[in-house]
């Protein structure tokens, strides 16, 4: 028993950590140069695979998030970063991790174009943007941006408890903007770890941007909602394809406590599903005329966006819903960072000991909003995940860690602040070398 609940213990852990893999990271995408005499640039979450094109005006409420550029090579595919939804005339939904760590000026908002390199449509600056208040990758996946100047256009609606229930186990409609196809690099798998290999995967990640097939086309496509016992049925279906065996699988690995941020969808005829670029895509039920946001596009618990076993995870808006209309509200603004832990810097100070030891002290300055800290560390080099540890560090004035090292070895080593509601960003990745 001891030897079955560890698997599922450290199973859990795998797949807590496999919902960010594809999960939009613009920070990655600004890191990388774009080759615009060839392939263009690619984004980290896709086009609806094998989706259909929406017709002009047919969904007026869906808009595109694209990076401003000085380069007039650039056309507005090669700088498409995620999807969004308009919930307000001054207010867009998207998911968190779109916006988080990006600076407003960077980005603008399309309304009313489905093809991004035609001259429909109108073009938004924006005037902030605010990650969900208990946002911590992956959970709570959502995030607002309100527009310079309000919108005319269509605008959808905030899905309650009621309709979500109501359209459980009914299709939904999907869409987004993206890349029609996926290749995976063998080499690269590594970026599928954790957040300390950030660093690595960065790298990788914008070589799968180039390896992809742009698309300026808005697609659309239809998958059932189901429940948290259906979703968690099929993850452990595919599982056992994989080699693992029933009486490791006994105990429940998605359940209503920890999947209560998340909805869960697939197609089940397996034709479909999403990818790298529909990120922030809204998930829609409609009542009439109406369009209601039932979810988010966040993330996907297969890897290379299968159609056949898909498992695509959508952030929910019924658990979200006041808070984001709080959010909305609030003068001043509700932001992320009156409640979250904020960025850490990370340094290190070197005491030898005696000539075969070094006592290793790693500083950063206390943050009052957390509850503790997270130490993470791996052996300097190719970073796997089964080298990955942390250390947690209980108290909101802790601001140091000391450890007598070996000369000679040498560490990767991050900090990340962490508090009831939600943790804060990684810091920077330093090497530690006594």
């Amino acid at each position: 028993m001891q030897e079955q609940a560890s698997f599922l213990n450290n199973l859990q852990k795998i797949f807590k950590i496999s919902l960010a893999v594809f999960t939009l990271s613009v920070i990655a995408i600004k890191s990388y140069a774009v080759d615009t005499e060839g392939s263009s640039l690619i984004k980290e979450s896709s086009e609806i695979i094998n989706g259909t094109p929406v017709l002009a005006g047919k969904q007026p409420w869906v808009v595109a998030i694209l990076r401003k550029s000085d380069d007039p090579k650039l056309t507005p595919t090669q700088r498409f970063a995620c999807t969004g939804v308009l919930i307000d005339p001054s207010w867009v939904l998207t998911a968190a991790h779109c916006i988080y760590g990006q600076d407003s000026k960077d980005l603008e908002i399309i309304i009313g174009r489905e093809d991004l390199n035609s001259k429909t449509g109108l073009e938004y600056g924006i005037a902030d943007m605010m990650p969900y208040v208990f946002y911590s990758r992956p959970r709570y996946d959502l995030g607002l941006i309100r527009l310079e100047t309000p919108s005319t256009a269509p605008v959808a609606q905030l899905a309650t408890s009621a309709i979500e229930q109501t359209v459980m186990n009914t299709q939904l409609k999907a869409l987004g903007w993206g890349y029609k196809k996926y290749s995976p690099i063998p080499q690269c798998q590594v970026f599928k770890t954790t957040d300390i290999t950030d660093d690595v995967s960065f790298g990788c990640r914008a070589e799968i941007y180039r390896r992809g097939t742009p698309t300026p086309t808005l697609l659309q496509t239809n998958f059932t909602l189901h429940s948290v016992k259906d979703c968690d049925g099929r993850l452990k279906n595919y599982l056992k394809t994989l080699g693992v065996t029933d009486e490791e699988l006994t105990a429940p690995i998605l359940t209503e406590t920890n999947f209560v941020d998340s909805l869960c969808v697939w197609d089940d005829l397996g034709n479909t599903s999403i990818c790298f670029g529909d990120s922030g895509g809204p998930l829609i039920a409609t009542q009439g005329d109406k369009a209601i946001v039932v979810g988010i596009a966040s993330r996907s618990l297969m890897e290379g966006c299968p159609t056949v076993n898909a498992l695509d995870l959508y952030a929910r808006i019924s658990v979200a819903r006041n808070t984001l209309l709080d959010m909305m509200r609030t003068e001043p603004k509700f932001t992320f960072n009156q409640l979250c832990p904020g960025n850490i810097t990370l340094s290190t100070n070197y005491n030898p000991i005696n000539p075969a030891t070094t006592d290793v002290t790693l500083t950063w300055p206390a943050d009052s909003r957390a509850s503790g800290y997270r130490l993470y560390y791996s052996p300097k080099g190719p970073i796997k995940a089964k080298d990955v540890q942390y250390i947690t560090l209980e108290g909101s004035s802790t601001n140091s860690f000391a450890i007598a090292l070996p000369k000679g070895t040498s560490y990767f080593a991050k900090v990340q602040a962490v508090a009831a509601q939600c943790d804060g960003p990684m810091s920077d990745l330093v090497t530690v070398s006594p």
